[in-house]
């Protein structure tokens, strides 16, 4: 879905933040760590989902890179 503000955000995971959300208790996560468990799972579909990406696997195309330096302490 896409916002005014013009992020997007996969359904899987507007799914998972509005059940952690919800108004009764009785329709959110029974645990913390239950919502935890289900944000890490969606949150690795979402990353196979864009390494798998043809950009990502020929680079034709800007690609997040690590950092070429160090952080200075």
């Amino acid at each position: 879905m896409t916002y005014a503000s013009g992020l997007s955000f996969p359904l899987a995971l507007e799914a998972v933040v509005a059940r952690g959300l919800a108004t009764r208790p009785a329709e959110r996560y029974a645990t913390a760590g239950e919502f935890v468990r289900r944000l890490a799972h969606v949150a690795a579909q979402i990353a196979d989902d864009f390494l798998s990406h043809e950009t990502v696997k020929t680079g034709a195309g800007p690609v997040l890179q690590p950092p070429t330096t160090r952080p200075q302490r």
